[in-house]
């Protein structure tokens, strides 16, 4: 039940006395006969009258009430929230805060502007421990004393009632061993630290959201509220959200699990964006030739490449020049281990390939950029060569060129297709 109490709004009581005129021109001051007894009477009057009139036509708050007088939390979800109306005559500062049976507050909202109209609180039985972050715990069962305080101008208006809360007694969820490595990544496709790895471990079933808050406070979700059992779990980032590449800059990483009855527990880490941007190579020139060719005789291959994104890419072998039969493949080359590949496909790094309409695989003749590896920088330019010795005991044989991209495929699609007659 709520219980209304003004505050600032004292009655000024002024001293009794009657005026009466004398010969029509002069005023004397006299004490009537019966003053005392009068100006008692007339001061329990103003006490009376005084905080209606005065008061009551300045109120800042009016008409609080709340929507039950128990709150009940169980594991299967609230029974609520409990709702806290009230109006502002006025724009004021609004507190709302809960006492406990031994004196200890906890704040619901503190000291936050509003303007004049109504409004509804809403309370789900949990409070913050630390308002500068994210976690926050459902209240012990017990008795409570809510406080409503409206001030303005100088002057403050408490609405006050008494709350039950039944809640089981549940330990909060736990978020341990929150790890994102590398903390600074690069997302531009060159296949160096343009992904985090992120793994945390949970304690128990819970709801997991995973985001990530700009400095401005934005928050872009790479996982939305999802359930989880405990258990340990992982997860990459890449730097974009969606299909869109964050700006530089950096980011808090935040794991955040709550439990049926409103417990939740936030743990962050900083993710560091830098030198993002968009990878792309383009094929500017491919000649096949000779366009006849005896069995068993060599086709030679130029290939023409400009970077046309905005980051420096990474390449990687075999190197141009390499020769190759139609029988072999870029993974025929081995590690000293003589079972390794050791040009296999690596994620982020470009190379040049070659197909054929009855290849075994595709594209079998792959290239790297440049004779030593190095990488090729925005707007550089390179042209690869090399020979592909013809075994198809076939006719015709129709060949194209492509790029290749580690772990995303070929962009561009087949690029100057061409028929190649062989002789036998």
């Amino acid at each position: 039940m709520l219980s209304g109490q003004m505050g600032n709004c004292t009655p000024s009581i002024t001293n009794g006395f009657s005026y009466s005129e004398k010969d029509g021109s002069q005023l004397r001051l006299q004490h009537t006969q019966a003053f005392w007894p009068r100006l008692i009477t007339l001061i329990a009057i103003v006490l009376l009258v005084y905080p209606l009139v005065a008061c009551g036509s300045d109120n800042v708050l009016e008409d609080v009430h709340a929507s039950a007088a128990q709150l009940t939390l169980n594991e299967n979800g609230k029974l609520g929230p409990l709702s806290l109306s009230y109006d502002l005559a006025r724009d004021a500062h609004i507190s709302i805060a809960f006492f406990d049976q031994g004196g200890q507050r906890y704040v619901l909202r503190d000291n936050e502007p509003r303007t004049a109209g109504k409004y509804t609180a809403q309370f789900d039985g949990t409070y913050s421990p630390d308002p500068a972050k994210p976690d926050r715990r459902v209240l012990p069962s017990g008795q409570y004393r809510y406080v409503l305080t409206a001030t303005a101008a100088g002057q403050s208006q408490e609405s006050q009632g008494d709350l039950s809360i039944q809640a089981p007694q549940t330990l909060p969820p736990s978020i341990d061993k929150l790890v994102a490595v590398p903390e600074v990544i690069s997302p531009n496709g060159d296949a160096v630290d343009d992904q985090t790895k992120i793994s945390y471990t949970l304690t128990q079933d819970s709801t997991v959201s995973v985001f990530v808050e700009n400095a401005a406070g934005n928050k872009y979700f790479l996982q939305p509220a999802t359930a989880r059992k405990a258990a340990a779990y992982g997860l990459e980032w890449n730097g974009k959200i969606g299909n869109d590449l964050m700006p530089d800059g950096t980011y808090n990483l935040h794991v955040q699990a709550q439990d049926n009855i409103g417990n939740v527990t936030d743990q962050s880490h900083r993710v560091t964006l830098q030198n993002g941007g968009k990878s792309e190579l383009q094929i500017t020139k491919v000649e096949f030739s000779p366009i006849a060719v005896p069995l068993g005789g060599d086709l030679h291959v130029t290939i023409k490449v400009k970077n046309t994104g905005t980051t420096t890419i990474q390449t990687f072998g075999p190197p141009p020049g390499t020769a190759y039969t139609t029988n072999m493949t870029y993974n025929n080359w081995l590690e000293d281990d003589g079972a390794t590949p050791r040009y296999y496909e690596r994620p982020g790094l470009w190379r040049v390939a070659v197909s054929w309409n009855v290849a075994g695989s595709p594209y079998p003749v792959r290239w790297g950029l440049t004779p030593d590896m190095s990488p090729l920088a925005p707007g550089q330019e390179s042209t690869i060569t090399g020979t592909i010795k013809l075994l198809p005991r076939t006719p015709e044989v129709r060949f194209w060129a492509s790029v290749e991209q580690g772990g995303v495929g070929f962009p561009g699609g087949e690029v100057a297709q061409t028929v190649i007659r062989i002789g036998y």
